[in-house]
């Protein structure tokens, strides 16, 4: 095998890699953002109710696995 054709195999390998890690990239922003309006809408009449704090419970927990997954821990 060339140079050329173990380069087009670590290409493909990167490019595999780096589609996972995007992937996991977009979920960990989404999941941000949502904890993120839950705790915005929570905080909007400087009143919590017991909902919006489940709620907003719920979404940080979310966004922290998928911390959790990015960082592969």
């Amino acid at each position: 095998m060339d140079w050329y054709g173990v380069a087009a195999i670590v290409l493909a390998v990167l490019a595999v890699v780096s589609v996972a890690r995007w992937q996991k990239f977009k979920k960990l922003t989404k999941e941000f953002g949502e904890a993120l309006v839950a705790t915005s809408k929570m905080l909007e009449d400087d009143k919590a109710t017991p909902d919006e704090l489940k709620d907003c419970a719920k979404e940080w927990a979310e966004a922290i696995a998928a911390a959790k997954e990015f960082l592969g821990k």
